[in-house]
């Protein structure tokens, strides 16, 4: 099912943005929340960042916790084949 893209504005940072996404409104809002904090937190911690640097630190902070979660799936999964090819030889034996 493919849903309409829709029309969103979000405030990060202290500027407002007008995105399209046919994602639902709470993830739109969720995703511009979670930055928005990340680069306040980041601006409180080191006054002297411009917001462009500031975004690229938000940016490359959000990028650390993609790969870390798809290494631990990774993970997950590799665990999950060893436990089913376990089960499998036992039933077979």
């Amino acid at each position: 099912m493919t849903t309409k893209a829709k029309k969103y504005d979000v405030t990060i940072f202290g500027d407002t943005y007008s995105l399209v996404s046919d994602e639902k409104y709470d993830a739109v809002v969720r995703s511009a929340e979670y930055l928005d904090e990340l680069m306040q937190d980041i601006s409180a911690k080191s006054r002297a960042l411009d917001t462009k640097k500031i975004a690229i630190l938000a940016a490359l902070h959000i990028a650390h916790e993609l790969h870390s979660l798809k290494e631990v799936k990774q993970l997950e999964q590799e665990y999950c084949a060893n436990i089913i090819a376990q089960i499998d030889q036992k039933l077979s034996a």
